[in-house]
């Protein structure tokens, strides 16, 4: 008696569920794997800022670089910048402007301007698409910088001046304890999601800084709440950091950020560490 050739239709459904099965494990692993890697490549990117910033401190007298000029010249001092038809909360994905600040020309590579996973997501989040009346129509949205530099180090003229700024790198008492540079949300943090941080956070990237609160008077603020790691009351940040690494929700609002601190090592930080790891006094 010959034998039959071939699968029976129990055993063809057996072998995909198998595959189904496998498929179910493999494919969220290969996910985590690749956002894995871009954390890789954005902690390596974010720690060259940190080294471009110190070289330019080593031959400004230990000075830090003015804060609002340090990736576009003219930012700063009352300046017309941005002047139209750019958009000031375009900025970050603005390809006509040409990075040629202070600090930006100590990089010697645009390449590293980019957190990978924020490319990815940026363009479908952002706050410029979410709320349309924030954006100029004809910029597209092609992000261009994430990395944003902390307000309260480093000095300038604009905005009610710099008397709450660490101006010098040699001043900064625990350069392992505050961050130099960060990486804010392109979206808006709703004030329900994270509980340690009351008021969540209507700012998302659109400049080159990060200001949880003025510097120009933040260091009264924070006395008045009862110190450095006081948080808000209930307003929310002005700016803090993002939530987008790591993240445990597919809205991106349940993760962290990179950030890069005075003595160059990096981390992962939340958006109500802002003001623990920001505030230099």
């Amino acid at each position: 008696m010959k034998s039959k050739n071939g699968f029976t239709l129990i055993e063809l459904l057996v072998v995909i569920a198998i595959i189904a099965l496998l498929l179910s494990i493999i494919v969220p692993a290969l996910k985590i794997a690749k956002e894995r890697a871009m954390d890789t490549i954005c902690t390596s990117n974010i720690k060259q800022y940190q080294v471009a910033m110190a070289l330019y401190c080593s031959n400004n007298d230990e000075n830090f670089a003015n804060g609002e000029d340090w990736i576009y010249l003219g930012f700063i001092n009352g300046g017309p910048f941005p002047t139209a038809p750019h958009s000031f909360n375009c900025v970050w994905h603005d390809a006509t402007l040409t990075p040629n600040g202070t600090v930006v020309q100590y990089l010697g590579d645009n390449k590293v301007a980019l957190c990978p996973l924020f490319a990815k997501i940026a363009p479908s989040r952002c706050n410029c698409v979410v709320y349309p009346s924030t954006h100029n129509a004809a910029i597209p949205i092609v992000p261009q910088f994430n990395y944003t530099l902390s307000a309260y180090l480093g000095a300038y003229k604009y905005r009610s001046g710099c008397k709450d700024q660490v101006v010098k790198i040699t001043r900064v008492k625990s350069p392992s304890q505050v961050v130099m540079f960060g990486e804010e949300n392109p979206m808006r943090i709703p004030a329900s999601v994270r509980k340690d941080l009351p008021g969540g956070s209507n700012a998302t990237v659109n400049d080159c800084l990060l200001w949880p609160y003025e510097p120009a008077n933040a260091k009264s603020k924070i006395d008045g709440m009862g110190g450095r790691y006081a948080r808000f009351d209930g307003s929310g940040f002005s700016d803090c950091f993002g939530t987008y690494h790591r993240a445990k929700d597919d809205a991106r609002f349940l993760g962290f950020t990179n950030a890069v601190f005075v003595d160059g090592h990096v981390q992962y930080v939340a958006p109500e560490e802002t003001l623990k790891f920001m505030w230099p006094y």
